[in-house]
C-alpha cells in the first residue's frame, strides 16, 4: 500500500521540499553569543585589577612598625623620580593617620614600587639599582629605597632609556615620488567622475 505524496512530505511531482536556511543576522551586527567591545574592555579591567591585587598582596609584613616619616620619604623619592621620567604623571599620594604603620605598605605605594623596579630590571643594564619587593620590611629598607630612587634619578642613561620605552615610536611616512603622486591624482579624479555619474543617475 503506497502513501500519498502529500502525507510523505513531498509536493506533487515527487521532488522533496528543500530545507529552509537559517536567517542571516543583519549586516554589521555581531553574531549572537559573541563578546562585544564593552565585554572585552570589562574583562581587561578585571584582569588588570586582579594583577594589582596580586601585587599588593605580596607586600611583606614589617619586622617592626614602619615610621610614617620613612614612608613619606619613600613617596617623595618615587614621585621625584617619576617626574624626571615623565613630567606631569599623577603623583603617588599617601596620608598617614598614625606616626607608625604596623602593616605592609599600602597598595598605592607598593604597587608602583614593584612596577618601577620591574621596568628597570627589564632594561638589563641597571641591576645595581634594582631592589626586590620583599626587601621592604623595615625602616632601613625604606631608607635604602629612597637612596636608590635618588641615584636612579641622577642616572641620565636610565632616565632616557625609560623615556624611550614609555613613548611609542612613530613611523615616518616616506614621501611619495612623482609617479606615485600622479597615480594618487588619477584616483582622485576618478572618484570625482564617479560622484558625477551617481548624481546623473
Amino acid at each position: 500500500m503506497s502513501m500519498p505524496q502529500d502525507q510523505m512530505g513531498m509536493p506533487p511531482g515527487g521532488a522533496p521540499m528543500p530545507p529552509q536556511a537559517a536567517p542571516m543576522p543583519p549586516e554589521g551586527m555581531p553574531p549572537q553569543g559573541g563578546p562585544g567591545p564593552q565585554d572585552v574592555m570589562a574583562a581587561q579591567d578585571e584582569q588588570r585589577a586582579a594583577q594589582i591585587e596580586a601585587i599588593a598582596a605580596a607586600a611583606p609584613q614589617p619586622k617592626k612598625p614602619f615610621t610614617t616619616k620613612k614612608i613619606m620619604s619613600l613617596v617623595d623619592a618615587m614621585n621625584g623620580f617619576l617626574d624626571k621620567v615623565e613630567a606631569g604623571i599623577p603623583p603617588i599620594e599617601y596620608e598617614a593617620a598614625e606616626p607608625k604603620l604596623d602593616a605592609p605598605l599600602p597598595a598605592d605605594i607598593f604597587v608602583p614600587f614593584v612596577v618601577i623596579m620591574s621596568f628597570v630590571d627589564q632594561l638589563g643594564d641597571y641591576d645595581k639599582f634594582v631592589m626586590q619587593p620583599e626587601e621592604l620590611d623595615s625602616d632601613a629598607a625604606l631608607t635604602k629605597a629612597v637612596g636608590q630612587f635618588k641615584r636612579m634619578g641622577n642616572d641620565k642613561g636610565l632616565v632616557e632609556d625609560l623615556q624611550e620605552g614609555a613613548e611609542p615610536e612613530m613611523e615616518e611616512e616616506e614621501p611619495m615620488n612623482e609617479a606615485e603622486r600622479d597615480v594618487a591624482m588619477d584616483e582622485e579624479n576618478m572618484d570625482e567622475d564617479d560622484e558625477a555619474l551617481m548624481r546623473g543617475m
